[in-house]
């Protein structure tokens, strides 16, 4: 733990926290319970309410003028692209720039998208040069896309040695491409297994709408957690440095109200997301980049290297 658990800090917990706490989930999952959207196929309540409303908010997704959402309904492959990319306010893809990338890809309206993904690598074509925008996206070419575009490379934790343990869905071929796809998206909750049977994925099979936006939903959770528990972590340190001259009764005081109170957390909020994450050595080399670009502490950090974490908050 970074420094959490320090005298000061364990005497804060004894003092009442004075607002609700509001974390990102928090924030997040209200905004959506509190949407207006009411297909006549998703209404509150439904499983996956919170995902579809949250992504109809951003403008990411759209219902048909029969006021259905046809959560059933299979995705395209332009369509997961548009709508992927969509969520990620940092990409939008300048319609005069990106045309022409795909025999099948010329000047449609997906063409931006699916050329603005190929040309940063998300996303790949056929041996015939070909992308197939029209294809139903099956499941394991969907967790491709959607991680490749909001999970950069280096920004994928290491799983640890329990979650390389997991047992995978036994029809997963565990030695295909998108087998690393499906494990971290697997142990890290991402998706929608509400249609798996005899712990069978069906890797092969389309990715219905209501998947996608769940995948799409959960993935933006996961990464805004972390950035936000990197935020918390190296602001306990900050303040920890900041205030070493004081007594633990008087840091206690300040950091209740000076912050918990102040921006809507709990001690118990920032010790579950500490060990939620303790784990992850992204977060944690964060952490560390944070508490040098905060604390002023040593050697600046290279903080241009975390730039994409951005689109899911601010440090």
């Amino acid at each position: 733990m970074k420094k959490l658990l320090s005298g000061f800090l364990l005497g804060s917990l004894m003092l009442p926290a004075l607002v609700q706490a509001e974390t990102m989930r928090e924030e997040v999952m209200a905004e959506a319970n509190a949407s207006s959207m009411s297909f006549d196929d998703m209404k509150k309540g439904y499983t996956n309410f919170a995902a579809v409303a949250y992504l109809y908010g951003r403008q990411v997704i759209e219902g048909y003028e029969d006021d259905t959402f046809r959560p059933d309904n299979a995705v395209n492959r332009a369509e997961l692209v548009k709508m992927v990319i969509g969520m990620m306010e940092g990409n939008t893809p300048n319609i005069n720039a990106y045309s022409d990338c795909f025999k099948d890809v010329q000047s449609e309206w997906f063409a931006p998208y699916v050329c603005f993904a190929k040309g940063h690598g998300w996303v790949d074509g056929y041996s015939d040069k070909t992308f197939k925008p029209g294809n139903p996206v099956n499941r394991a070419e969907a967790m491709k896309i959607i991680l490749n575009v909001m999970v950069k490379q280096s920004y994928r934790p290491t799983l640890t040695s329990a979650e390389k343990s997991w047992a995978m869905p036994s029809d997963a071929d565990m030695s295909a491409w998108y087998a690393t796809y499906l494990r971290l998206a697997w142990v890290k909750d991402l998706l929608d297994k509400q249609h798996v049977t005899n712990n069978n994925y069906k890797p092969g099979e389309s990715m219905t709408r209501k998947e996608v936006a769940e995948m799409i939903f959960r993935t933006y959770l996961f990464m805004g957690e972390r950035l936000e528990t990197a935020n918390l972590l190296s602001d306990v340190t900050c303040f920890d440095v900041d205030h070493s001259t004081m007594t633990e009764e008087e840091r206690a005081d300040l950091w209740q109200t000076s912050y918990l109170d102040l921006k809507g957390y709990t001690m118990d909020d920032i010790e579950r997301l500490d060990a939620k994450y303790a784990d992850d050595d992204v977060v944690q080399e964060l952490v560390t980049a944070l508490e040098k670009d905060k604390c002023n502490a040593g050697d600046a950090a290279d903080m241009s290297v975390w730039t994409e974490f951005q689109e899911f908050g601010t440090f």
